[in-house]
This record gives C-alpha cells, sequence and structure tokens, in this order.
C-alpha cells in the first residue's frame, strides 16, 4: 500500500513504514526487507515471495525475512 501511495494502519507502537529505525544495532528504514536502504517495489515483492514460501535474495547482514529482530 506504501508502495502504491496509499495510507496504512498499523498497530500501535509499530514503526511509520519508511522511518529510520534501529534493527539490532544497525540504522535500517522500516519496511526496506531486503536492506537495500530504498523503500520501494521490490520490498513488496519480496514480502510477497516470502509469504508464499518462496526464496528470497537479501544483502549480506540482513535479517532474514520473518526473523526476531530488536527495534529501538
Amino acid at each position: 500500500r506504501t508502495d502504491a501511495g496509499l495510507g496504512n494502519i498499523q498497530p500501535a507502537g509499530c514503526p511509520v513504514i519508511g522511518e529510520e529505525v534501529q534493527v539490532d544495532g544497525v540504522t535500517r528504514i522500516w519496511g526496506d526487507a531486503d536492506c537495500s536502504l530504498a523503500l520501494d517495489p521490490v520490498d513488496s515483492l519480496k514480502i510477497l515471495r516470502h509469504d508464499a514460501g518462496l526464496t528470497v535474495n537479501q544483502a549480506v547482514g540482513c535479517p532474514g525475512m520473518g526473523s526476531q529482530v530488536f527495534v529501538t
């Protein structure tokens, strides 16, 4: 929805999509699933692939899709 310019409702306490956050001590963009330093349609496609049980390529050091991380 964010990629298409549509609004997005998230649970209370969840970072805003596109906001910079600390993930396991590294500055990341919330929603940047492949750690490319950009929030773009590729992230949406990778999330859909992961949800469908398909493989997803990510940058070295990027947390695995669906893995537990510490966000501040």
